[in-house]
């Protein structure tokens, strides 16, 4: 994967995650809003990444959670995010992943969706 600068995915249908916002503003993350149009595309390429065309013919599945992906973010950096996002407030619910090279050439609405099985399996103690 090619370089990028820090940036955030930002889906919020209902608004939920608000307070996110001001949260990348202050941190000086760059943020791009995902909507319905664009929960099809790559995640990879929402990002500004080359990745290969997602796959066609397969139903597109509206998120209906809040999801945050954070692309560039070394670690340290991104723990510091995650603390100041929860310190002002925004809900724990809201989903949160983070790009890699694994998961660049996956649809955005099929890593909601995994996001949303790794979370039932969790709830259930591992099985989904």
């Amino acid at each position: 994967m090619s370089a990028y600068k820090e940036l955030v995915l930002y889906y919020d249908p209902a608004g939920l995650a608000a307070k996110a916002k001001w949260v990348f503003t202050q941190q000086r993350i760059r943020i791009k809003t995902v909507t319905p149009e664009l929960v099809s595309e790559t995640v990879g390429a929402l990002a500004g990444l080359t990745v290969p065309e997602p796959e066609t013919g397969t139903a597109v599945q509206m998120p209906a959670e809040p999801v945050l992906i954070f692309c560039g973010l070394r670690s340290s950096r991104l723990d510091a995010v995650l603390a100041a996002l929860q310190k002002a407030g925004v809900p724990r619910s809201v989903y949160k992943a983070v790009l890699t090279e694994s998961n660049a050439a996956w649809r955005f609405d099929a890593l909601c969706a995994e996001l949303a099985r790794e979370r039932a399996a969790l709830r259930s103690g591992g099985r989904a």
